[in-house]
């Protein structure tokens, strides 16, 4: 039984899935994003940029377009063009 749990994880793994979000609408830049690396958001709205653009629509995220397009991001730039007044 754990073994046909390990092959179907591999499959999922091998199509894209990881953990139940599909990796292949995960943002390249996750990883490396100010807001979600700051201490100066709340976890919720973190959780929530994460929901609604990193793990679903990475390329509507103006920090990302920014980033593609080879121009600065502002570290108070959110997600969706506007300005988060607690980052300075």
């Amino acid at each position: 039984m754990a073994n046909h749990v390990e092959e179907t994880k591999e499959k999922l793994q091998n199509i894209g899935w990881e953990g139940g979000i599909s990796t292949m609408y995960k943002c390249p830049l996750q990883n490396q994003c100010f807001l979600l690396a700051t201490d100066d958001l709340l976890n919720v709205l973190k959780k929530t940029i994460e929901k609604m653009y990193c793990n679903r629509d990475y390329e509507k995220c103006i920090r990302y377009q920014l980033y593609r397009q080879g121009r600065a991001v502002p570290k108070n730039l959110l997600p969706n063009d506007r300005e988060c007044l607690t980052i300075e």
